[in-house]
Parts: C-alpha cells; structure tokens; sequence
C-alpha cells in the first residue's frame, strides 16, 4: 500500500495546524522589539542604551530594559517618550549588564533608532554598537 505525502494543504486543515500556527508567529509584539548585540563593559565602566526618534512628525513610546548575558533585566523596564528628532537613554554601571531591549508600542519601529554604548569610568564611549 502507497503512503499519500501530506500537501500544505492538507496539514493547515488538520487539527493541530492552528497551535503550530499560533507558536510560529509569537507574541503580537515580538515585531516591536529592537535588541542589541551584546557587549562588555570594563570593571568601571557603564552601558547606555539609546533611543533616537528619527520621525519629524510623531512621538514614539516604548520600555527600555538593559539585560545581562543570560537575559536577567539589570536595568528597567524603563517607559519612555522621545519627541520627534531628540533622543532618551539608560544607563548602569551594574556588573552584569550586557545588552539592550527596546520595544516600541507606539509611534513606529521604523522611527526609532537604538544604539548601545560602553563607557569608561570617565564618561568616555570606548565601544557602540546598533540594535536592529
């Protein structure tokens, strides 16, 4: 007897083809989230995290959260609302601090502009990289 291969068809009429559905898309607001790549701060330096609203004409809304490697909030979850052309930032000298996650709930992802940055105990940025 000759097996049938399943079409696309076929599995997305079948029963569990919501749920698969469902867990390929995630969370609504997983499109939302910018992240950076990780990166490390000397012994007494800080990371800063920052948003920079590119629109001319809105506002945009969001939480800013810095994490450590493992993804344990270090920093926030920070609400913000950058005006159009200005910019907001996070900031902490906690040892654990790797990267940063902006989700932005209002305004447009496409708008906003995430950048993070390692600074030395002076102040001064040794290291930035973009989120995307």
């Amino acid at each position: 007897m000759r097996t049938k291969t399943p079409t696309l068809r076929s599995l997305l009429s079948s029963a569990f083809a919501l749920p698969l559905l469902l867990v390929m898309a995630g969370p609504a607001s997983a499109g939302r989230a910018i992240v950076t790549p990780r990166l490390e701060p000397p012994g007494t330096g800080a990371l800063s995290c920052g948003v920079v609203n590119a629109s001319s004409k809105k506002t945009i809304e969001g939480t800013v959260t810095i994490l450590s490697s493992d993804g344990t909030p270090v920093a926030g979850p920070t609400d913000f609302a950058v005006a159009p052309l200005t910019s907001s930032a996070l900031s902490t000298s906690a040892s654990p601090a790797r990267h940063c996650v902006v989700e932005v709930t209002k305004g447009g992802k496409r708008n906003a502009r995430v950048s993070l940055y390692v600074r030395d105990s002076a102040g001064n940025v040794l290291a930035a990289v973009q989120g995307e």
